[in-house]
């Protein structure tokens, strides 16, 4: 279903003013909501693409235990 035949069933829903209408409209954007998160979460990366580094660009990744040993150094 394409976006804009959604955004004409929620328009068409909330202009009969009902519980039943509202809560066609809640599912639908919940729906659209799910599947946003569903498809990043399969998808989707949190890793710097070639593209997107620059030279001046400095990147300091630590891996969790790394962070760990620097927290009980630091706390000590």
């Amino acid at each position: 279903m394409h976006c804009s035949k959604l955004t004409s069933l929620n328009v068409y829903s909330v202009a009969q003013q009902t519980v039943e209408a509202w809560r066609i409209v809640f599912y639908i954007s919940a729906s659209v909501y799910a599947f946003g998160t569903i498809f990043y979460g399969l998808f989707g990366s949190g890793e710097i693409q070639p593209w997107a580094a620059t030279d001046a660009t400095v990147f300091d990744v630590k891996s969790s235990e790394d962070a760990e040993k620097d927290n009980r150094l630091n706390t000590t």
